[in-house]
């Protein structure tokens, strides 16, 4: 009997040590079971191609062992790389620069396993390299692609993604930018850009922009190549090179913005407007910017064909229909309605209060015969 329960009890041992070891077995291999992810090259730069690989590390799924058993699944990645799918392995070409944390989830049957890591985009350069300037002199300017950068030595080099960017080259003063054009477009791929610049000796402008109507203090900018900003009424670009520019003026919600070139207001509509710089006639170097709102006018009793025309804040409205729009800034303006085709109006002149709205005025303006 006691040789029995030694038996017995060997077997217990026995049988316990085995369930004991399958046991820690199976923790071990589960337990391998890692994600590697990466890519190659990493970091990449922008437009360029890279490689990015998962796979399963250990493990009954690991390796060549998982396949047909596991899945991908991958989330994360740049413009430029669109979402492969199911997957291990694949190749893309980012196109905007930044870090981004790619991830990836590899189903098994015994679970979902997840890695990731940090892409990192970097930009090419844009270098600007100037020839013709003194040795020592002051300093020249360069805008690009909304950046600005004045160097005191001969280049200023700007990070970039892919695409096609404005730029502008200035000064200093008293020196022309003979090539490339003072103002104009670079298109950047995959690969780092050298642009010449050559300045020689001759006259410069200022290029100015003076507002009306916008409040004390109010931050405004225009862009040429880049943003120049201000709290005051003026923007001013200096030592620009004669010649013609586009430009766009800063927008404000609710308000519409106009600029006067050649003796006329242009509304800007938020892309750009040309600019003849006329260097012999500095006065024709500010434009003036107004911040204005919608004022219409209505009238009654004229017939047919005809133009009627109200005159206010020192311009011209003038209208073949019924309606007639005027952008006036904010406070108070007189007007004055002209007679037309023998009519004359009422009221002839009055005054109106603009307060941060479009506004229609009233009552509507009347037509008739002289009483």
């Amino acid at each position: 009997m006691a040789r029995a329960r030694l038996r017995l009890l060997g077997v217990v041992i026995v049988l316990g040590l085995a369930v004991t070891a399958f046991a820690l077995s199976a923790i071990g291999i589960i337990g391998a079971q890692t994600v590697n992810v990466g890519a190659n090259p990493n970091p990449v730069t922008v437009g360029h191609p890279t490689t990015i690989t998962a796979n399963l590390v250990g493990g009954p799924y690991g390796g060549p062992y998982g396949y047909g058993y596991v899945s991908y699944s991958w989330s994360g990645l740049p413009p430029g790389c669109p979402n492969p799918g199911n997957v291990a392995s694949f190749a893309c070409t980012p196109t905007t620069v930044n870090s981004y944390n790619v991830m990836v989830t590899i189903t098994t049957p015994d679970g979902p396993y997840s890695g990731s890591f940090m892409l990192t985009v970097n930009p090419v350069g844009v270098t600007f390299t100037e020839t013709g300037l003194p040795t020592h002199h002051h300093a020249w300017t360069v805008r690009f692609a909304g950046m600005t950068q004045t160097p005191t030595g001969t280049s200023a080099t700007f990070p970039s993604s892919s695409g096609t960017f404005a730029y502008l080259i200035t000064g200093p003063s008293g020196f022309q930018v003979m090539t490339p054009t003072p103002q104009g477009m670079i298109t950047v791929g995959g690969s780092n850009v050298n642009q010449p610049v050559t300045f020689t000796r001759a006259a410069t402008f200022g290029l100015n922009f003076h507002e009306v109507g916008l409040a004390s203090g109010t931050h405004w900018c225009v862009t040429i190549g880049a943003p120049v900003c201000s709290t005051t009424g003026t923007v001013s670009f200096k030592a620009v090179t004669p010649g013609t520019y586009t430009f766009a003026i800063g927008q404000f919600t609710g308000m519409t913005t106009l600029v006067k070139v050649g003796g006329v207001w242009v509304k800007e509509t938020g892309g750009t407007q040309a600019v003849g710089l006329v260097h012999d006639v500095p006065d024709h170097n500010t434009f003036q910017v107004r911040y204005a709102f919608p004022v219409t006018f209505s009238e009654t009793g004229l017939t047919g064909v005809f133009t009627w025309t109200v005159v206010s804040m020192s311009e011209t409205g003038t209208s073949s229909i019924s309606t007639l729009t005027m952008y006036l800034v904010n406070g108070t303006h007189g007007f004055t309605v002209h007679p037309t085709s023998g009519l004359v109006p009422t009221p002839r002149s009055a005054r109106l209060t603009v307060t941060g709205a479009p506004l229609v005025v009233t009552p509507t303006i009347v037509f008739h015969t002289r009483r």
